[in-house]
């Protein structure tokens, strides 16, 4: 048998060659690179989830290069007129930079710094990025991994507002807050979500009954949150933590799913000081506190070191040409799925996910018109352990050859 294809890895190369008819690759089995497995955290968690959502983002930015994005990012600049932040955002290099592998958003402390907002805003600069008018989306699973600063006047946030006002000035339209903590307390993450008719009659429903083992907000996290119609799951490290189901009165859309069927767009910014930080009047509210008596956690560095967007999947069919192969798929289906199954019957990408140790021998007196000699569409079946093709006429292994899960295959007397 004449296998065309390398198998490729970075471990292993096992190369082309002519086998004879009768003899067992690799002793009884040919036995493939195991790849890394990925650690199982929760299975409606999305990336562990390929049933339902795409494992590859629709959009991505990984921050490797040496600046910022501007076809996906926008620099925010100016005073934040709220919750009495003290920081001035500015486009500066010194508070919005992209090294070594991270987007850096930087607090520091500038004497003499003023800008437009609250009475308290000045003295402070930081860093905000936002896509506005470039990138937003409806509905999605959106993560970011994110280490954030050692700072006790800091208030850093991952969180998403509507790139339209659809429904009206904040908080008619919504806001999603994947993540907010605070310097105070390096143990505390919470997730929101804020909708209402005005800003004294609105509501919102913050979680904070976070993972068991979570801590230590200044180590790498991934913060997440799966948006699906009349729905909020929140994520930290691939833990559902904070569910928000259908969003009550009061409530200024006229829709099933509103405010929250709409696109909405990303924000990272890194506030210094102001009233969500333990409250109004509150010691570390105050950043001239925390400089005080911790003048060297100024610089406060926010570092995100990849945003990512996902998407639900649609089942897509696979090309079987070879009806010996679909025959037997459809069989193999019928058994994992627990359902009846055509012997010619369409089969999806979503099905053959499904199978993971596959058996697909002829007889052993079986005639050449009822041997399998063509596998494609077996490339679907991304969740392969092993495969048997044992009395089949199988001489392109290109099908398989690219299945990371994929340990062993079964070629005896394949002729």
């Amino acid at each position: 048998m004449l296998i065309r294809k390398r198998f490729l890895n970075t471990k292993v190369k096992i190369l082309t060659g002519v086998i004879t008819a009768g003899l067992i690759i690799g002793g009884s089995l040919l036995t493939l690179p195991t790849g890394q497995a990925k650690g199982v955290v929760s299975d409606d968690y999305p990336l562990n989830d390929s049933t339902h959502w795409n494992t590859e983002p629709v959009w991505r930015d990984e921050f490797n290069g040496t600046s910022l994005d501007k076809e996906s990012w926008n620099v925010r600049s100016g005073g934040w007129g709220a919750n009495h932040v003290q920081s001035c955002y500015r486009d500066r290099e010194e508070n919005v930079n992209v090294k070594n592998g991270s987007l850096n958003l930087v607090g520091l402390y500038k004497p003499g710094e003023r800008c437009s907002g609250n009475e308290k805003s000045g003295n402070f600069t930081s860093g905000f990025v936002e896509t506005k008018g470039k990138k937003a989306w409806t509905y999605g699973y959106i993560e970011a991994r994110i280490k954030m600063p050692n700072n006790k006047s800091t208030w850093p946030g991952f969180w998403m507002s509507p790139n339209g006002s659809t429904y009206g000035s904040w908080p008619r339209s919504g806001e999603i807050d994947i993540v907010e903590t605070k310097g105070s307390n390096l143990n505390y993450a919470a997730a929101d979500a804020h909708w209402g008719l005005s800003t004294g009659n609105k509501k919102h429903a913050q979680g904070r009954d976070l993972p068991a083992g979570f801590k230590d907000t200044t180590q790498w996290h991934t913060y997440g949150v799966k948006w699906t119609e009349g729905k909020l799951e929140y994520y930290i490290d691939g833990v559902k933590f904070h569910t928000v189901n259908g969003f009550g009165q009061p409530n200024a859309a006229n829709t099933p799913y509103g405010p929250f069927d709409k696109p909405f767009f990303l924000r990272l910014n890194l506030a210094i000081g102001g009233d969500y930080i333990d409250g109004q009047g509150s010691k570390w509210s105050n950043a001239y506190n925390a400089l005080a008596k911790y003048p060297k956690s100024f610089p406060a560095t926010m570092s995100i070191d990849y945003v990512r967007v996902y998407e639900r999947r649609t089942a897509k069919e696979v090309n079987v040409p070879d009806n010996n192969l679909r025959t037997q798929l459809n069989k193999k289906l019928s058994t994992v799925l627990s359902t009846n199954r055509k012997d010619d019957q369409k089969i999806t990408d979503v099905e053959l996910e499904k199978l993971t140790d596959l058996n697909l021998d002829a007889a052993d007196n079986a005639s050449e018109t009822d041997k399998i000699h063509d596998l494609t569409g077996l490339e679907a079946a991304k969740n392969l352990k092993t495969l048997s093709l044992k009395n089949n006429s199988v001489f392109d292994l290109r099908a398989v050859s690219n299945i990371k899960s994929l340990k062993s295959i079964n070629l005896t007397i394949n002729r």
